[in-house]
């Protein structure tokens, strides 16, 4: 079996294509609850699409993590970081610079300490306890984590001696679930319910357990639990939809979910995305699924996507509706030609303004550092959960 470095893992594009795709789903249930209802149980399962912000944490530590591992030659932290910047800064700075710039315009400027929390990848700590208070953008809180993730995890995993690394990944999920459980930390979430969602040490566990994947992949001819990721992805999605079931509760926001469902979510995310690059090119129906182009596109403009989908949501969505009838199969018809636009933007701008800017980043590569991490499952890493 190759080595990790030299392989293309073309499945994972498909992973990011369905996680993006239930961001939508959920948020067009946000927007419309009437287009998908209660009919047949769709209205319930479109309320629990929130998952695919774990699903989208799960592999971007999977996907960092195997890039900080395999970075050993002079100069790799500077390139990772370089890159990382490259990759999510332009887009979300152009984003979040007109959203500013239209609120000051109407006359609604948004306060300074506020802004100041967008601008520095903190917007998760100032939306946790008034999350509406900028809608249009407050799901950026989730690229907020990754940011911190990423300045964080490379002194993680460079500096600890890789032989302890198992032990730490595992000992730093424990952690983040015992702090959920934490009586102080239920009271906050009963008081302030998105705290427990937003708070980055609440919200760890997911990316780590990404990381663990991305140990069990590169020792995948050795270590026997790879044997049972696919059972574990299996029993731990079991896990999380008995606590759904159980509580009648499809949001993030019970005590079940956060003590118990959420841990359960992120591990078979985890398993999921392991057990999927580990047997990369089967010929399994899954496998063919995920290799599809229209997954692997929506993987391959996700970032994008996650950044407009809000702003373009709420722009266009109500307008077509209205245009086209205003019942419930107009609203899905308006739901699916919104996203039919919000991925033509997130087109043209990978294709005019995304890509261009990496490949720019590219001439100036040193010589001396490893090409493992030029692969488009790990150039589009971004895009986070959701509100």
């Amino acid at each position: 079996m190759g080595s990790p470095k030299e392989q293309r893992i073309a499945e994972l594009d498909g992973i990011r294509g369905l996680a993006i795709l239930l961001v939508l789903v959920f948020h067009f249930n946000a927007f419309m609850p009437d287009a998908l209802g209660d009919l047949k149980g769709i209205g319930f399962l479109a309320r629990c699409c929130w998952c695919g912000v774990d699903l989208f944490f799960a592999l971007s530590g999977f996907l960092i993590t195997g890039i900080l591992l395999d970075a050993s030659a002079p100069g790799s932290a500077l390139h990772f970081y370089k890159r990382r910047a490259l990759r999510i800064l332009p887009l979300y700075y152009f984003a979040i610079g007109v959203f500013f710039v239209l609120a000051y315009v109407k006359g609604r400027p948004v306060p300074l300490l506020a802004e100041s929390s967008f601008w520095f990848h903190l917007s998760n700590w100032s939306t946790a306890y008034s999350p509406m208070r900028y809608p249009q953008i407050t799901h950026f809180w989730s690229l907020a984590i990754e940011e911190q993730f990423y300045l964080a995890w490379p002194l993680v995993v460079w500096k600890a001696p890789r032989r302890i690394l198992p032990w730490l990944f595992v000992a730093i999920v424990l952690a983040c679930i015992a702090l959920r459980n934490l009586p102080a930390a239920q009271s906050l979430g009963s008081a302030y319910p998105n705290s427990l969602y937003r708070l980055t040490p609440f919200r760890i566990d997911a990316l780590v357990m990404g990381g663990i994947g991305a140990l069990v992949y590169r020792n995948r001819d050795t270590w026997r639990i790879t044997r049972y990721l696919g059972l574990c992805a299996v029993a731990a999605a079991a896990a999380f939809a008995a606590v759904v079931i159980v509580t009648r509760n499809p949001t993030p926001f019970t005590q079940a979910m956060t003590r118990f469902g959420t841990a359960a979510l992120s591990l078979s995310f985890a398993s999921l995305v392991t057990w999927v690059a580990c047997h990369s090119g089967a010929g399994g129906v899954q496998f063919r699924t995920l290799r599809t182009n229209f997954l692997r596109g929506f993987g391959k403009y996700s970032y994008c996507i996650y950044v407009i989908h809000i702003a373009i949501f709420t722009i266009a969505l109500q307008r077509i509706d209205d245009l086209i009838g205003g019942n419930r199969v107009g609203a899905v018809a308006s739901g699916i030609i919104c996203i039919g636009l919000i991925y033509g933007i997130s087109w043209c701008s990978w294709h005019g303004f995304e890509k261009r800017i990496l490949a720019f980043g590219n001439k100036a590569r040193p010589a001396h550092l490893p090409h493992s991490d030029m692969s488009s499952s790990q150039l589009s890493i971004s895009g986070g959960p959701v509100e």
